[in-house]
């Protein structure tokens, strides 16, 4: 993903008058590439395709998480140094909670279809609207969906998370799968 963003960049940037709509698509590339691998890998998990490399935490060959549970192991436990003691408390979370892996998985679907039509909607902008106006939105849209779509993230895991404290315990054997 990376390359693509610094070939769009590079290429964008060495003529004299730069291609103003490619170098208005980084963050668009970066949504399609991220809403991609959840889809992908939430997919994978629902087919009970194992992982076919070591993933985060999760070694080849294991059963997948969904999407989101690799950016949230990753982001806390390295980026924010929760370490491997949170890396544990997180598994042993998901492992005892099915409300807990419901919410992990219906996140994956929101922040992967949600990243899929920013960068639809995005592009679609950045190749219709006049140069000027196209570079802007293609620098900015992006970052206003991801203030949305976190805010719509804080309030649904808070109530998803009162939820499954009051029912704590209350799990039929058919809801734990």
């Amino acid at each position: 993903m990376w390359v693509v963003i610094m070939v769009e960049l590079i290429i964008g940037t060495i003529p004299e008058n730069p291609p103003i709509r490619l170098l208005a698509m980084p963050l668009s590339t970066l949504l399609w590439t991220f809403g991609t691998e959840l889809l992908i890998t939430d997919a994978m998990r629902l087919l009970k395709i194992p992982c076919p490399f070591r993933m985060s935490s999760m070694p080849k060959g294991a059963v997948l998480r969904p999407g989101i549970y690799t950016f949230i192991e990753d982001v806390v436990a390295v980026d924010g140094s929760g370490g491997t003691a949170y890396r544990e408390r997180l598994n042993a979370r998901y492992e005892a909670s099915h409300h807990f892996r419901l919410m992990l998985h219906r996140l994956t679907l929101f922040w992967g279809f949600g990243a899929e039509g920013a960068a639809i909607v995005t592009t679609a902008l950045v190749f219709t609207l006049q140069r000027d106006a196209a570079y802007t939105v293609g620098w900015s849209l992006p970052g206003i969906w991801a203030a949305v779509w976190a805010l719509g993230t804080r309030w649904y895991v808070n109530t998803h998370l009162r939820m499954e404290r009051a029912n704590w315990g209350l799990e039929t054997d058919e809801e734990k799968d």
